[in-house]
C-alpha cells in the first residue's frame, strides 16, 4: 500500500490538476491507515487533505465519489455515494465490491453475501471477490463455504497469502484437529507463502491447546522474528514476551513470568503512548495486568479497548479477545459468562469448539453456566 501512495503522490506532483490521482491518492492513504501500516492522525489527514483536493477538482467523478464513500462515516450518505459511483463507472466492480463491504461492516451480514453473491457471479475468477465472502462466511461460521472460498483463491492465485493464513484460522476457529492445522502450517505451500512468525504463531496455538508448554516457548526461542518484538495482525497485538510469559505462567513458572509480563508491559504502555486510539493495545495490556494480578486495572483496559473498537469485525475481535485474554485470567467470570454468550450469538469467528481447548477455560468448566452456553452453542 505504501507504493500505491508513493506513485499517486508522483502523479499528482506532475500533474496538480489530476483529480482522479487525488481520489486514488486519498484512498491509498486511508488504506495505510486501515491495515494499521501507519494508523496515525497525520496519516488519515494526509488522505482527508488529498480527497479535499480531489473533489476541488472534480467533485462528480467516479474516483472522487469513491473516495468520498471511503472518508464518510454515515451509512446512508456512504451507500447514496458507492451507488453514485457505481452508475458512473458500469464496468468497475469496484464500487459493487465497497457495497458488499459496506453492508458487513455495519453488520447487515445476510446482504453483503447477497452482494457478493452478484458480483462473482459477474466475475468468478476474482481472487478478491472470492477472499472477502470467504472472510464473511467465515463470521458467519459457515465453514464449508469459507474453505471452497479460500480453495478456490489460491487455485486461482497460489501467491495469495492471506488465503492460507484465514484457511489456518478457520482450521483453529473451528475446532478441528490441531495436528491437521499443524501439518498444513508446514506443507509447501503455506511455508513459501506465510511469513515465518505468522507460521510460528499456529504452532505456539498448538502448543497451547496441547499443553505441551515447554515445546511452546521453544517454537518462540527458535522462530527468525527478523528483529520485530510482536506478533501482529489487524485484529491481534500480542508483544512477544507476553507469548512467552503466557506459556511460563501456564507452566507454573512464576519468576519467569513475571520478568517477562514486565517487560511486555514497558513495551506496550510506550506503544500506547503513540497510538491510544488502538483497542488492541488496549486488549493487550489488560491481559498483561491480568497475569501480573492488577485485575482491576485489567478489566478496565479491557472494557476501553471495546469501546474503542469500531466496526463490527473489529466490536467482535475485540470482546473475544477480552473474554480469553483479560477477563478469564482476572477471574472476571460474570464478564467472561455474558460476553461470551453476546459473542456466540452473533458472527464472529469462533466457534464454542475452537475455543474449548484453550487452558484459560479450565477455572469454569465444570461451572454450569459455562455448560449452558456449550450446550447452546455447539453444532449438532
Amino acid at each position: 500500500v505504501m507504493r500505491a501512495v508513493e506513485m499517486y503522490e508522483r502523479a499528482v506532483a506532475q500533474d496538480p490538476n489530476f483529480a482522479r490521482a487525488y481520489a486514488r491518492l486519498a484512498l491509498a492513504h486511508l488504506a495505510v491507515y486501515t491495515t494499521r501500516v501507519d494508523w496515525s492522525q497525520s496519516r488519515l489527514d494526509s488522505g482527508e487533505k488529498s480527497l479535499r483536493k480531489a473533489v476541488d477538482l472534480d467533485l462528480d467523478s467516479a474516483e472522487v465519489l469513491l473516495a468520498q464513500a471511503g472518508y464518510e462515516d454515515d451509512f446512508e450518505r456512504n451507500l447514496d455515494l458507492l451507488r453514485q459511483a457505481r452508475l458512473a463507472m458500469p464496468g468497475n466492480p469496484e464500487p459493487a465490491l465497497d457495497i458488499a463491504l459496506l453492508y458487513r461492516d455495519y453488520g447487515d451480514w445476510e446482504k453483503a453475501l447477497e452482494q457478493f453473491d452478484k458480483i462473482i457471479e459477474l466475475d468468478p475468477c476474482n481472487d478478491r471477490f472470492l477472499f472477502f465472502r470467504g472472510i464473511t462466511h467465515l463470521f458467519l461460521r459457515h465453514r464449508e463455504m469459507a474453505d471452497q472460498d479460500l480453495d478456490r483463491v489460491v487455485a486461482i492465485s497460489p501467491d495469495f497469502g492471506a488465503a492460507y493464513l484465514f484457511k489456518l484460522r478457520g482450521q483453529l476457529h473451528s475446532g478441528r484437529s490441531i495436528r491437521e492445522m499443524e501439518c498444513f502450517a508446514d506443507s509447501a505451500d503455506v511455508v513459501q507463502h506465510l511469513d515465518e512468525v505468522n507460521r510460528m504463531w499456529f504452532h505456539w496455538m498448538a502448543a497451547l491447546y496441547e499443553r505441551e508448554f515447554a515445546k511452546g516457548i521453544q517454537y518462540l526461542d527458535h522462530c527468525n522474528w527478523d528483529g520485530e518484538l510482536v506478533y501482529e495482525q489487524p485484529h491481534e497485538y500480542f508483544p512477544r514476551d507476553s507469548l512467552y510469559g503466557i506459556m511460563f505462567q501456564l507452566a507454573g513458572k512464576t519468576g519467569p513470568a513475571k520478568l517477562k509480563f514486565e517487560s511486555a508491559r514497558a513495551y506496550i504502555e510506550a506503544q500506547i503512548e503513540s497510538a491510544p486510539f488502538d483497542w488492541r493495545l488496549q486488549i493487550a495490556l489488560g491481559e498483561i495486568q491480568a497475569c501480573l494480578g492488577r485485575t482491576v486495572d485489567a478489566v478496565k483496559s479491557a472494557r476501553q479497548g471495546m469501546e474503542q473498537a469500531s466496526g463490527e469485525i473489529d466490536k467482535s475481535f475485540a470482546r473475544i479477545e477480552a473474554i480469553m485474554r483479560v477477563f478469564l485470567p482476572a477471574e472476571d467470570y460474570e464478564s467472561v459468562f455474558a460476553e461470551l454468550d453476546v459473542y456466540l450469538a452473533s458472527p464472529g469467528c469462533w466457534s464454542i469448539e475452537g475455543l474449548l481447548p484453550n487452558p484459560r477455560l479450565d477455572p469454569i468448566r465444570e461451572d454450569p453456566r459455562f455448560q449452558t452456553l456449550v450446550d447452546k452453542y455447539k453444532r449438532h
